[in-house]
């Protein structure tokens, strides 16, 4: 989900487009189609208009050419909005006003564990350079542990994901089943036979995440990681997935989902082209409701980089 508004962004038709993101997809069109996606803390931005897919773990953000204008973008959507309970209070900072601070200073977690494992070579190297780059430009680079419950909410991603899902739509499944896709259909079920205590494992899991998360960024500023754990896939291995080849599912979802359930911001920063033509975009998370930091880390990375506009007039 997500793809037309990251085609229609990296096409030049839009200078910005919204993304959904519940599992990855402000994220996964961003690599795929070499823009910028931010997905916000949760509750940055207000959901009001947007059909739940899971309520919990839905977030709405902004996708960009530039990191500049992700910055303008999420300046006019964040903020607190009574149509959306679940939107915070806190205060909105000038997004703009900080971009061009630089990174001298800041400090940048890696687990190379878990940016390396299952992940192409092409992928961690994109990652090892960003970090470069980095480092080169002032900041310092620190070797983190990533929280391994992690491993269970992406296991668990889709039961989650299920339950929520099958709220959504009570006032219309199964009455108007005949209108859903199989898909859709499918995961609307397990949503309805999953036990609560099933459902309760995993957001106890979350709460555990979230907090070991917010240790490890006490530490650091902000922690880079891949956006997926491949270069932009071929059709085939996108239906081989959508075919129910779960496992691969897993893996796909390694870097964004575990931000889902936590809520933590992340983004989504293109750092070049691999030798097929494919882009390459690295992700860095940050503490909830410091979209600002990420920001100006993004943009510093983009200008050292030279990264264009695409596509070039």
């Amino acid at each position: 989900s997500s793809s037309g508004s990251g085609v229609s962004v990296a096409a030049g038709m839009a200078y910005g487009a919204l993304g959904s993101d519940t599992g990855g997809s402000i994220r996964f069109p961003s690599a795929c189609c070499g823009v910028v996606g931010v997905k916000p803390t949760f509750g940055r931005v207000s959901k009001h208009g947007a059909f739940p897919l899971a309520d919990s773990l839905d977030h709405i953000g902004p996708m960009t050419r530039c990191v500049a204008d992700a910055a303008r973008m999420l300046q006019a959507i964040a903020g607190h909005d009574p149509a959306d309970p679940t939107t915070l209070s806190d205060a909105v900072p000038n997004y703009s006003a900080g971009l061009e601070q630089g990174v001298a200073g800041l400090r940048i977690g890696v687990d190379w564990s878990y940016a390396g494992n299952g992940v192409e070579s092409v992928v961690v190297q994109a990652v090892r350079d960003a970090a470069n780059v980095f480092t080169d430009l002032g900041a310092s680079l620190q070797e983190i542990a990533m929280p391994q419950l992690y491993r269970a909410l992406v296991q668990g991603w889709g039961l989650t994901c299920a339950v929520e899902c099958a709220a959504a739509h009570r006032e219309y499944f199964p009455a108007r089943e005949s209108d859903y896709g199989e898909a859709l259909a499918a995961l609307i079920r397990q949503g309805q036979s999953t036990t609560s205590e099933e459902y309760e494992q995993l957001e106890n899991v979350r709460e555990r995440f979230r907090a070991q998360l917010d240790a490890v960024l006490e530490q650091v500023d902000a922690v880079i990681t891949p956006c997926m754990p491949c270069l932009a896939p071929e059709l085939e291995s996108l239906d081989a997935r959508s075919a129910g080849q779960d496992e691969e599912q897993v893996e796909m979802i390694t870097f964004t989902a575990p931000f889902d359930y936590s809520g933590h911001p992340t983004i989504a920063v293109p750092v070049g082209l691999a030798a097929n033509g494919m882009p390459l975009v690295v992700q860095l998370v940050g503490r909830r409701l410091d979209e600002a930091t990420l920001l100006q880390m993004g943009f510093a990375l983009e200008q050292a980089l030279g990264i264009s506009l695409r596509p070039i007039a």
